[in-house]
């Protein structure tokens, strides 16, 4: 994958940007559906310990993801500042 350039694959300046905006949307949407589950918990089915477990090694494992995620869109946003500022 180029990290440069503008084919197709590119995932400099918006492109990066853009791969991190959906990195944060997927993963807040299974930090919110695993939310969903360990409030379930319980009422529907019953209780267990590895489902309560596996839920929440699912949400840390999202929220590690959110967080790159939003890392990413950090430094796509310095690489775009520096670009625009390098343009003008």
């Amino acid at each position: 994958m180029n990290v440069t350039g503008n084919g197709a694959n590119s995932l400099s300046g918006s492109g990066l940007l853009q791969q991190g905006v959906q990195g944060v949307s997927r993963s807040g949407q299974a930090l919110q559906s695993t939310a969903n589950d360990i409030a379930r918990a319980g009422t529907t089915e019953p209780l267990t310990i590895a489902g309560t477990a596996e839920s929440v090694v699912t949400m840390i494992t999202q929220q590690q993801i959110f967080d790159a995620s939003a890392e990413v869109i950090s430094v796509a946003d310095e690489n775009l500042g520096t670009l625009i500022d390098a343009t003008a």
